[in-house]
């Protein structure tokens, strides 16, 4: 991942909801958004590079149609 530390903690996002936390040590976390019972909740999906980038997508694909279905993908985790 080329992303850099800041001052401050930023988060780089794609189209899906998917994002990655860059904290100012170097640390870079895997997070999801999603709404569930009409908020917004995030699930940590690990850090880069224990978890990698297809990891993650493959991760964020399998729970996205859970809140469809009625289910907090926290609760199933």
């Amino acid at each position: 991942m080329n992303a850099k530390a800041a001052t401050r903690p930023c988060t780089l996002v794609d189209g899906g909801r998917l994002g990655m936390l860059v904290k100012p040590g170097g640390a870079k976390l895997w997070r999801w958004n999603y709404d569930f019972a009409g908020k917004t909740e995030t699930m940590a999906l690990g850090g880069w590079p224990k978890v990698s980038e297809k990891e993650a997508r493959a991760a964020h694909a399998a729970g996205r149609q859970l809140p469809r279905l009625g289910v907090d993908p926290m609760q199933r985790r």
